[in-house]
């Protein structure tokens, strides 16, 4: 699997996270499940980001995938390259530093 595949797939699955929030958000440990699976989802596009950011050999040849999206002769491309795997890898470390915080309760009027 290409890295650019594991990424769309990172993005895939923090969608679904979000989808699978509004429907369990009424839950007593709802904040636990989303949070450990937006950490886990991050911490999976960071090791793909720095293993992209040290494996880039060569700028001319970035990780890219071309999907059969939009326009029929166009398509969509997606690709990583050494800059792209940076600012991944800093977005991804900030979403592994949240936490879940604790609810308070709430004052008695």
């Amino acid at each position: 699997m290409t890295s650019v595949l594991a990424l769309l797939l990172c993005v895939l699955a923090f969608l679904a996270t979000a989808v699978l929030a509004v429907f369990i958000a009424r839950a007593s440990q709802s904040a636990s499940i989303i949070y450990g699976i937006s950490l886990i989802v991050s911490a999976i596009a960071y090791a793909t980001a720095v293993t992209e950011l040290f494996a880039t050999v060569s700028p001319a040849s970035p990780a890219a995938l071309v999907l059969p999206l939009g326009l029929p002769w166009l398509g969509a491309h997606f690709q990583v390259d050494a800059l792209a795997a940076f600012f991944l890898a800093v977005v991804d470390l900030g979403g592994r530093s949240i936490r879940a915080r604790p609810r308070l309760p709430r004052a008695r009027a």
